[in-house]
């Protein structure tokens, strides 16, 4: 309720927010359109570029990836317009890893998931809730839809590390 107040009062948030829900819904389309429905894409969102890139070389080596920090490489030899990296983890993950390596990051993740909920949440100890703001900026990072930094080459990673090495210690305290 706080938020559609100030989403409502507020034309920065209201803008930002009808900002994401566009690129989002773009994202949607283009993902039925090439995905499901094979179509050629045309692109005209830089966004929906960065993400294509990413689809087309994880393509080129699905399995075991191209290699870590490839991307670039591996995206020249197929595309005309290839950015550093795909802007976006998962896309990352599954270029430069392949399907092994993404399936490895989403166990860990749903492992996380598991611990910040079972051990906290349905425990029903509202008490101790230290471990809320991280496991929500740990969310936001991982958020599938945005766009972001390089997993593997910025500081996003040491960031995403830090946050699962305090969600693994709160857990573990609380457990104790």
């Amino acid at each position: 309720m706080i938020f559609f107040v100030i989403f409502k009062l507020s034309p920065q948030i209201n803008d930002t927010t009808q900002h994401f829900l566009k690129m989002t819904s773009q994202i949607l389309i283009f993902l039925n359109d090439v995905l499901i429905k094979g179509n050629d894409p045309n692109i005209t969102n830089t966004y929906i570029k960065e993400f294509y890139s990413g689809y087309v070389t994880w393509k080129e080596n699905s399995i075991i990836g191209g290699g870590i920090n490839s991307f670039y490489l591996n995206c020249q030899k197929t595309l005309d317009y290839c950015a550093s990296h795909p802007h976006n983890y998962y896309l990352e993950i599954l270029s430069e890893l392949g399907i092994i390596g993404f399936i490895i990051s989403v166990i860990i993740f749903i492992r996380l998931f598991m611990i910040i909920g079972l051990k906290n949440y349905l425990s029903l100890n509202f008490n101790d809730n230290l471990i809320f703001p991280f496991a929500l900026l740990f969310f936001t990072e991982i958020f599938p839809f945005k766009t972001s930094g390089s997993f593997f080459t910025t500081g996003n990673a040491t960031f995403i590390f830090f946050i699962i090495a305090i969600i693994v210690s709160l857990s573990k305290k609380h457990s104790n």
